[in-house]
């Protein structure tokens, strides 16, 4: 029975840990303003606490969609470079 239990504790977490799902964003936004480049996509985000964000991404964006992200901004800060992106609603 230990032996059972060890192996279902090993389990668990590994699934915790390998999850793809299970990242943590530091951002969420409302996409708009979705323009095409020859090598991506850029957009306003209206960010959780009311801001404003132009981002790039290389993927498309769904138009109005609610999205958590991770990026780095540019090193003038007027554009964010997002490297991972999640689509919530």
């Amino acid at each position: 029975m230990l032996i059972g239990l060890s192996l279902t504790l090993v389990m668990m977490i590994f699934v915790v840990f390998t999850d793809e799902d299970n990242i943590e964003y530091d951002y969420t936004g409302i996409v708009h303003d979705v323009s095409s480049t020859s090598n991506g996509y850029t957009f306003y985000m209206n960010l959780s606490d009311g801001s404003f964000q132009k981002c790039y991404f290389k993927d498309e964006p769904i138009l109005y969609g609610y999205y958590s992200f991770n990026g780095t901004f540019s090193d003038n800060g007027d554009i964010l470079f997002i490297s991972e992106m999640n689509l919530l609603g």
